[in-house]
């Protein structure tokens, strides 16, 4: 059987193989979803270089039908990849496709992976590549049918002079992460919201931040925290769970998703209280250039 490497050009086509593949938990990437409309317009929005062409490469056979694919989404020299996905055993086939991608953005010097626990064929291709395992997460999902809508809100939206607070919290919390404190700050807006919890004093329990895209029915809690003087005694749940009440009280979010750190057991623990079940346990790679 003659294989042919090349660049995907067919994204509807490539869509259904990257949705059937990425449901079987043997193949599975966690940075990839299983919907294939959702994956559709991912590809279309996050998929395609300076120069109009996807950033992702397939493996066909002579019949055309796809055997493996892998892709970058890029941003600021760094990329997320999804993938390798592949029906064979061939490792050949998946250094291949690697070797097309890093070859074709040489800009790229960093590479994060996401893989299930359960496929070992990808684990085994990174230790072919020399990537690092940084840590394991957990994925979580609840659904708006199993979920208890809180009446009364007792947190409210941050303002200016809850600032100060916050930003020492989320530094202290999540130091270095993708979003900064002012960065918070400044992609707030009607569905980018910012909650803080607040003692009788003023002082500042904890906070959430989540942002919410109803043209993709999306909903994605990007921040949760609370002050270490004030955990274990249930505020963490409760502020959980008004963000939760939120976020579904848009009529297009149905469902939320997280990615957890699996070491954070008190976070953990806060999530799986409010009504949050694991779908998968996932495995961070990193590769440098």
């Amino acid at each position: 059987m003659s294989i042919l490497i090349e660049r995907a050009n067919d994204l509807e086509f490539l869509s259904a193989f990257l949705a059937d593949i990425n449901n079987q938990k043997s193949n599975h990437i966690g940075f990839c979803g299983t919907d294939q409309a959702d994956i559709l317009r991912a590809l279309k929005e996050d998929f395609i270089d300076e120069k109009g062409e996807a950033s992702f490469f397939i493996a066909k056979t002579n019949t055309g039908e796809i055997i493996a694919a892998c892709g970058i989404d890029i941003e600021n020299g760094e990329a997320e990849v999804w993938g390798p996905f592949n029906k064979t055993e061939s490792m050949e086939i998946s250094a291949k496709l690697w070797g097309c991608l890093k070859e074709n953005y040489p800009e790229v010097r960093q590479f994060s992976f996401l893989i299930n626990e359960k496929n070992t064929k990808q684990q085994l291709f990174m230790k072919q590549i020399n990537a690092e395992e940084k840590g394991h997460h957990l994925s979580l999902i609840i659904h708006r049918s199993c979920f208890d809508m809180l009446g009364e809100i007792k947190s409210s939206s941050i303002k200016e002079e809850d600032f100060s607070a916050f930003q020492a919290l989320h530094d202290i919390t999540f130091p270095g992460t993708y979003y900064d404190a002012e960065t918070i700050w400044s992609r707030l807006n009607k569905d980018n919201i910012l909650k803080v919890l607040k003692d009788d004093n003023g002082g500042l329990i904890g906070y959430a931040y989540f942002e919410v895209d109803k043209e993709l029915s999306e909903a994605s809690l990007e921040y949760f925290a609370v002050s270490n003087n004030y955990q274990n005694k249930g505020f963490g749940r409760l502020l959980l769970k008004e963000a939760l009440t939120a976020m579904f009280s848009y009529s297009e979010i149905n469902e939320i998703y997280l990615t957890v750190d699996a070491g954070n057991h008190y976070a953990n623990h806060v999530y799986e209280k409010a009504g949050f079940e694991k779908e998968n346990t996932l495995i961070h790679y990193k590769s440098k250039d």
